[in-house]
């Protein structure tokens, strides 16, 4: 039934005509009691767990209706033969899919997870919008736990598969970064276990966790040693404002490459993106097209100007310890004409490791002594209180209103401005004016 039908939704609210709707529940919610609002909507078929709600052969009862979205993506996966490609990592992995994503596309019809519908929702769900004109499938994989990556594997069944890297992120549910390796890895076991081809970027550090794997398909990779079909190697052209690539060819072509992305840091996804594209048999003309085309969004290492002529680097989607690490070793290294200013907000889900972490931070920051830092958040507050910090160039407020509030009394500009911190912070609003004046 689900190829004759129009795809599927959770949401009654968007559903289309002949979609089969799947009565997902949450922990506000539960979708049982939409169903008849979906039919009503002109779903083809409802999929409930709820026996109470089912009153003709319209619904279709299952034991539970995620693990029912699950199974039917599985058994569609298991139809298509296209090749499949698998992301993961703690950082940078949403921004090599897009970056994945844009070089191919420059060949291929590809179909790429939106957003970050990177869960035991979102790639079933990615999944099933494959149509029989997609030639390749982009799937980033991100999990808070153990065992969650290779649920995601049984699904996809990824033939490719590449971990960007591995560091501090989501310890609530993983214990330590041990366990976040253990919980990457699980794609590479994936791929060992299946005769899948696997990527190990160098920037990985690594390998020696991965000793055991005997897969004849292990392909790694380092900038300088790309050992490619067409790609030689790529350089680090220039790193501000943006990223600039310098590609070497096997025939020691040399292409000029300019990006839309901010920060050194970003450099290994580039060379990520490059490596499949020159896997995958694109010239490196096409791949460079495709590099120069990616426009990052949803404050992933954005580079906007404000009314008062402030240059921010929004990068406030996402944070973690490795992440804020880089993010603030770049900025310090960047020459910048007017001043520089931080603001970071909480990193979360760090778990017992919180406080600490964030120490690590501050004492990095205090480092910095010619930059003025605002630190927002509970946690950067607790761990000033531990270090019995009083740097004066250091500001603290417990929420991001209140900072918003201290920095328009500023009234700053002309200035360069990092923005870090995790998407509950939500450390986009204290620009939100300023931002929306600038655009009008």
């Amino acid at each position: 039934m689900f190829l004759k039908s129009n795809g599927v939704s959770i949401d009654s609210r968007t559903l289309q005509p002949d979609q089969i709707f799947f009565a997902i529940k949450g922990d506000s919610f539960n979708g049982n009691l939409f169903a008849s609002d979906a039919l009503d909507k002109g779903a083809m078929l409802v999929v409930v767990d709820d026996p109470s709600v089912c009153v003709d052969e319209r619904y279709f009862l299952v034991n539970d209706v995620l693990q029912g979205l699950q199974e039917l993506a599985r058994e569609y996966r298991n139809t298509l033969k296209i090749p499949f490609i698998a992301i993961t990592g703690t950082n940078g992995k949403t921004t090599t899919k897009e970056l994945i994503a844009s070089v191919l596309s420059q060949k291929f019809k590809i179909l790429a997870t939106e957003g970050n519908l990177n869960n035991h929702l979102g790639v079933p769900l990615t999944l099933l919008k494959i149509k029989p004109e997609h030639q390749i499938a982009i799937i980033e994989m991100g999990a808070s736990g153990k065992g969650e990556i290779e649920l995601l594997c049984n699904i996809a069944k990824p033939d490719i598969g590449l971990i960007t890297n591995v560091g501090a992120a989501h310890l609530e549910g993983f214990g330590s970064v041990e366990g976040v390796m253990e919980a990457k890895s699980e794609l590479y076991r994936h791929l060992d276990d299946t005769g899948g081809k696997i990527l190990f970027p160098e920037s990985l550090h690594q390998k020696k966790y991965f000793t055991s794997l005997s897969s004849s398909e292990w392909m790694t990779y380092t900038a300088e040693q790309m050992k490619g079909k067409s790609v030689l190697s790529v350089t680090l052209a220039e790193n501000f404002p943006y990223i600039e690539l310098e590609i070497i060819t096997v025939t020691h072509e040399k292409i000029r490459v300019s990006t839309s992305l901010y920060g050194s840091y970003n450099f290994a996804n580039l060379v990520n993106a490059i490596k499949i594209g020159d896997y995958f048999g694109l010239l490196p003309e096409l791949i460079a097209v495709g590099i120069s085309h990616y426009q990052p969004k949803n404050n992933r290492s954005q580079l906007v100007k404000d009314s008062m002529g402030n240059n921010i680097i929004m990068d406030a989607y996402n944070a973690n310890p490795s992440s804020m690490a880089e993010a603030l070793k770049h900025f310090k290294s960047v020459v910048h004409p007017g001043k520089k200013m931080l603001i970071l907000g909480d990193m979360l889900e760090l778990g017992k490791d919180s406080l600490t972490s964030h120490e690590q931070v501050l004492k990095q920051v205090e480092t910095m002594v010619s930059i003025e830092a605002i630190c927002i958040g509970k946690e950067f507050g607790a761990a000033k209180k531990s270090l019995g910090m009083s740097s004066k160039h250091v500001l603290f407020f417990e929420d991001t209103w209140q900072a918003k509030v201290y920095f328009e009394g500023l009234k700053v500009k002309d200035r360069l401005i990092l923005v870090k911190g995790s998407r509950g912070i939500a450390l986009e609003r204290i620009f939100q004016d300023n931002l929306a004046k600038a655009k009008s």
